[in-house]
């Protein structure tokens, strides 16, 4: 559910830049700034406590996996990385204004801080296949929410996007047949030829 949540919450990044007036860059690049510092104390909060250091004192029906940490290390240097690319597409402002950043602090601490931990601490935790449907509720909730909220039609790249992407997923995940005793010898035969 705290997936699901987290999937949710980061859907609602496009209606907020939007409502930021920010150009793509400046958006990225504010998303991670004013995230960085709230991740950094959730951190240092999370390598406080004492089962952070002493991982053999973890309570074995519970286990701790470490969200914050590695979500600052990655917020930290997609900023870096963001300003380097806003300035080299030359649509980023530095200097974001008034009510703009307000907007801009919303997106940093829902989608990167909330959405992005509550998927962190949720994806130990789920199937490969599960991790997979609820990244794609992200995009395709993008779609929706800008419909339901400013009542954008979407485009038919956008709807042909859609179709392709919940395509590939269900290939990707659909059931496979066993395989049988014959095919298996039949490799197991193969293998070894191509060893030898």
């Amino acid at each position: 559910m705290c997936a699901v949540l987290g999937a949710i919450t980061i859907a609602f990044s496009s209606i907020l830049v939007r409502l930021s007036h920010a150009s793509p860059s400046t958006a990225a690049i504010f998303r991670c700034v004013y995230a960085v510092p709230v991740l950094g104390l959730l951190a240092w909060l999370e390598d406080r406590r004492p089962h952070a250091r002493h991982p053999a004192s973890r309570n074995a029906r519970r286990p701790s996996h470490p969200a914050a940490g590695p979500l600052f290390d990655a917020t930290a240097t997609a900023a870096v990385l963001c300003v380097i690319a806003g300035s080299i597409i030359g649509d980023a402002r530095l200097v974001p204004s008034w009510p703009g950043a307000g907007w801009l602090i919303t997106l940093a601490l829902t989608s990167q801080v909330l959405g992005w931990l509550l998927i962190t601490t949720s994806l130990p935790r789920l199937p490969a296949a599960m991790t997979s449907l609820l990244l794609i509720v992200q995009p395709v909730g993008s779609l929706v929410l800008a419909a339901l909220v400013f009542g954008e039609a979407p485009s038919a790249l956008q709807l042909v996007g859609v179709a392709f992407v919940l395509g590939a997923l269900v290939w990707a995940t659909r059931p496979r047949r066993p395989r049988t005793a014959h095919v298996r010898s039949r490799a197991r035969a193969a293998d070894a030829e191509s060893i030898i």
